[in-house]
């Protein structure tokens, strides 16, 4: 009698199941589900993951479909690869904040003086990246917003945000970044990477001025209260530390 490989009777991996019938690739399919399962708490950091065979053999999906799907989650830093040993979910430190500050709040009240220098916003198809963050299907649209702000009259950071554009109002009229703001105020959880990250072709001209020189990367998702991604946003920043303060809840 053939033994069944360890692991694929675990009632979690049910869960990953790609929908064969959807329009939208497996591979983006399995790495969004297996975003939502991390999230939600179905693996712990620096658990180990099913390997790809496990994950081919249970799901049904090809080993280039289970790899790629790993990869995506790799370059979110959800996942981390351990030569010789497997694959594990990239352990998190979480700390309790009383009152949520997006990142601009945050450097503003570390003494920067932060100037506005350009403001953009509109509503366009989300790109692999917000569809994966956001947990969006294919096609679904997005508000990108997209802030470059300056401390004196020297460029210092870019912001962009990426909101599902399903929650948007009905009346659109207003300033965006304002409701935004708003939005931001269901807040319950934020999800931060942090990265050393050269800067984009499209900054080198507004931020650095095509100097190869390093910026600080923080790459966020903020949850309300029922585990739904809000928003996620990026910015890339000149400086070379980042230090968060937490007020500890008693």
């Amino acid at each position: 009698m053939k033994l069944a490989a360890p692991g694929l009777d675990d009632e979690r991996l049910q869960v990953l199941k790609p929908d064969v019938d959807s329009p939208v690739p497996l591979y983006l399919q399995l790495s969004e589900r297996l975003a939502a399962a991390i999230q939600a708490g179905f693996w712990r950091g620096d658990e180990a993951l099913p390997s790809e065979r496990a994950l081919t053999e249970l799901l049904g999906v090809s080993r280039v479909t289970a790899r790629k799907a790993l990869d995506l989650l790799c370059e979110q830093g959800l996942i981390t690869r351990r030569h010789g040993s497997g694959t594990y979910v990239t352990a998190k430190m979480e700390v309790p904040l009383d009152v949520y500050q997006p990142l601009p709040q945050r450097l503003m009240a570390r003494g920067l003086q932060l100037e506005v220098l350009e403001c953009r916003h509109e509503v366009d198809i989300a790109d692999q990246d917000e569809m994966l963050r956001l947990q969006l299907a294919a096609n679904a649209r997005v508000l990108r917003i997209e802030r470059l702000f300056a401390v004196g009259d020297v460029p210092y950071m870019f912001e962009r945000i990426a909101i599902p554009a399903t929650s948007l109002p009905e009346s659109q009229e207003g300033n965006a970044v304002v409701w935004a703001d708003e939005l931001r105020e269901g807040v319950v959880r934020v999800l931060q990477k942090i990265t050393a990250s050269l800067p984009p072709d499209f900054l080198k001209e507004r931020l650095v001025f095509g100097d190869c020189v390093p910026l600080l990367m923080i790459d966020q998702q903020d949850f309300a209260i029922d585990g739904q991604v809000l928003l996620c946003s990026r910015n890339w920043f000149k400086g070379d530390d980042y230090t968060l303060l937490a007020e500890l809840r008693k």
